[in-house]
């Protein structure tokens, strides 16, 4: 235990020896200073001298505990009071207050006015988490690194393989994704070379000419699972396997502009691998493509006539000599089907839907069986040059299809030449059919050709029998009543069958029986109006008596869309009235519908010379 001094008695007079304020000569006011904190700590209660076994206060500037502990460092202190200055006040050492932070001389300065903090002024206490500030250069140099870590891991890590994707390709002679291959050029010694490049839409071509996909696809799916049978070597002798002069040398060109060459020797003996070289690099591979490499050029020629299927044809052109027929539609959408056929050479005017489309089907079935050798001096002799008959297909503003049809071939029966671009080859006759057609054949006959299901509104009017009906909410409506959807489809159908016997211009109406006075035209003897979905205008088409056809009464038709008339049977016409009268006895005898959704069934008829019964929901009256 330590020893008690008088502490007034010991402050004065030797403070001076240490450096520090006392009473001697210019140093007074110091000692009175020194007295007065020895005073106050006294009446705080704490303790002037230290016990035996207490440490020694830290020296001036050296961190202590109470700056950075805050409550923690408080309970320290609190244990270290001496048990008997807890009943009152006692003594103070002169250096038992400097340790603390609100000495006033303990604890650390703050750098004077336009001084810079050092170093280790910055590990002054957080005003609330009781952690040090951090200063604005390093939080800077934090926030680099980061952004550079950041941008390392999205532009360079997060593309180069997986440990499983690297191990995969060390066991393969060539690493690359299928989709990456742009190009594939095939030489054999005793074969003609074979370049295939990917054209529009990714679709291969074979010397400017549509690629067999499949075999093709195939051969690129087998150049990417070259699988090797032990490890790669760089020295080697290609007299020994072969590879001085290879069976197949394949130059295979990628996205981005990379390109291997890969030759391929003879069998190593005592496997089923076969020996490889590509960069420099020696190695047996098995599953070769050996058997894709030998096949001739023509396997490598698309065996299609016509590679685009019949539903993306959006134009078809057919030249015959001086003759010109030109037939095209609105593209279809994601939503819609594609439109109807019209004619827009040599007239325009609707053209027949079933004709165009079993033609387009025909030449996108028919198959060539054959890529004759002819030069350009020979396509004369097979009916080439010049050709009988032209087609050219288009999907938009894209031609998709070139071709000429020529002779038939002698020494074999239903076959024909012909040129799909500028490649000579041989197919079925039967295509040459309906390309010989003449124009009535791609002319639609049917006055009112349409799907019942698609027409929204229709209006008749038979000389004086009026009748129509709409469709609301995919119910047939006539008068505000609900009718039997066949009741106005078997009126539809029967129109849509009427076909025109004879089609001539408008200005020759008077030249077949219609009286036409002061260029005005009668009256029409009929008016039918039909509104189909999707299309923006109603179909109109107006009925004027003309002169018998072939002995029968028959009629003239002016039809909107359509630049002829058009002379139909009167008798045609004649068939629709009672399909109209039924339409009209089914919208009288039908109730109305006032609420849409379900109801109680209507009450029956009241006999005769009874009242009505009041409507639901009303009083009846007394």
């Amino acid at each position: 235990m330590g020893r008690d001094r008088p502490g007034p008695a010991r402050g004065e007079g030797r403070e001076g020896r240490e450096g520090r304020a006392g009473p001697g000569p210019g140093r007074g006011g110091a000692g009175d200073e020194r007295r007065r904190r020895g005073e106050e700590g006294a009446a705080r209660g704490l303790r002037r001298r230290r016990l035996r076994l207490e440490r020694r206060p830290p020296q001036r500037r050296q961190l202590v505990p109470g700056e950075r502990g805050g409550q923690l460092d408080d309970g320290a202190r609190g244990a270290r009071l001496d048990p008997a200055q807890v009943d009152g006040p006692g003594g103070r050492d002169d250096d038992a207050g400097r340790h603390r932070p609100d000495h006033p001389r303990g604890g650390r300065r703050p750098p004077a006015p336009g001084r810079r903090a050092r170093g280790r002024d910055l590990l002054q206490e957080a005003p609330l988490g009781g952690r040090p500030a951090v200063s604005t250069r390093k939080l800077l140099v934090l926030t680099g690194v980061f952004l550079a870590l950041l941008a390392f891991v999205v532009f360079f890590e997060r593309h180069q393989p997986t440990s499983e994707q690297a191990a995969r390709a060390r066991k393969k002679l060539l690493d690359f994704e299928t989709a990456e291959a742009v190009a594939v050029t095939v030489e054999r010694p005793d074969l003609p070379k074979v370049a295939l490049a990917r054209g529009p839409e990714d679709r291969w071509l074979v010397g400017g000419e549509p690629a067999d996909a499949a075999t093709v696809d195939g051969l690129v799916a087998d150049l990417a699972r070259l699988d090797l049978v032990g490890e790669t070597r760089t020295e080697f002798d290609p007299k020994e396997f072969g590879l001085d002069a290879p069976k197949a040398t394949v130059v295979l060109g990628l996205k981005g502009g990379a390109s291997h060459t890969v030759l391929f020797g003879s069998e190593v003996p005592g496997t089923d691998a076969t020996a490889a070289a590509v960069g420099g690099r020696f190695g047996a591979v098995k599953y070769a493509p050996m058997a894709a490499l030998r096949k001739p050029l023509d396997d490598f020629r698309s065996k299609n006539l016509v590679e685009v299927p019949s539903a993306d044809v959006t134009r078809m052109t057919i030249a015959k000599g001086t003759s010109r027929i030109v037939v095209a539609r609105s593209a279809g959408t994601a939503g819609s089907p594609p439109g109807d056929w019209r004619l827009e050479e040599p007239v325009k005017d609707l053209a027949s839907r079933t004709f165009v489309d079993e033609l387009l089907a025909d030449l996108s079935s028919s198959r060539v069986s054959e890529f004759p050798t002819l030069g350009p001096s020979d396509l004369p002799r097979v009916g080439l040059a010049p050709p009988s008959a032209t087609v050219t297909l288009q999907k938009g503003d894209q031609v998709v299809a070139s071709l000429a049809f020529g002779a038939t071939k002698a020494d074999v029966a239903g076959k024909l030449y012909a040129l799909r671009g500028k490649t000579p080859v041989v197919v079925d006759d039967r295509v040459q059919e309906g390309i010989a057609k003449e124009l009535s054949a791609f002319r639609e006959t049917k006055i009112c050709p349409l799907d019942t299901w698609n027409a929204t509104r229709l209006s008749v009017d038979l000389g004086g029998t009026v009748g129509g009906a709409e469709k609301v909410e995919g119910e047939w409506r006539s008068g505000g009543r609900t009718v039997p959807a066949t009741a106005v489809e078997d009126l539809l159908e029967r129109l849509s069958r009427i076909e025109a016997r004879l089609f001539f211009p408008q200005k020759e109406l008077p030249a077949h029986g219609v009286e036409v006075k002061k260029k005005k035209l009668p009256p029409p003897a009929a008016t039918i109006e039909v509104q189909v979905e999707r299309e923006p205008s109603p179909r109109l088409l107006r009925f004027y008596t003309a002169s018998p056809l072939d002995g029968a009464p028959a009629l003239a038709v002016e039809a909107s869309g359509r630049s002829d008339a058009m002379l139909v049977p009167r008798a045609a016409v004649d068939e629709l009235r009672p399909l109209l009268d039924a339409l009209r006895a089914a919208a009288a005898g039908s109730p109305k519908k006032t609420v849409p959704a379900a109801s109680a069934a209507p009450a029956p008829a009241p006999a005769s010379g009874t009242a009505a019964p009041a409507p639901a929901g009303t009083a009846s009256p007394r």
